[in-house]
């Protein structure tokens, strides 16, 4: 149940889960980061429930899990 999920989703793209409970990064505030530019360039990434969760169009799983690590070290 705890871990880190990657999966496609059916938009189609990338859906990303990373569980923060019991890390340092629980706690931590993350900028919801939102782009909409059509179906082929979006990307949500967001930080709720004590989940990390990202989810872009098909090229973007690199940049959620580059948003994640930027985040992770700032």
């Amino acid at each position: 149940m705890y871990g880190v999920k990657i999966g496609t989703i059916d938009n189609p793209g990338w859906g990303v889960d990373i569980d923060l409970l019991d890390t340092p990064l629980q706690d931590k505030p993350f900028q919801k980061i939102q782009v909409d530019n059509g179906d082929d360039d979006w990307i949500v990434c967001l930080v709720k429930d004590n989940i990390f969760t990202g989810a872009g169009d098909p090229n973007k799983l690199e940049i959620i899990l580059k948003t994640f690590r930027d985040w992770v070290e700032s």
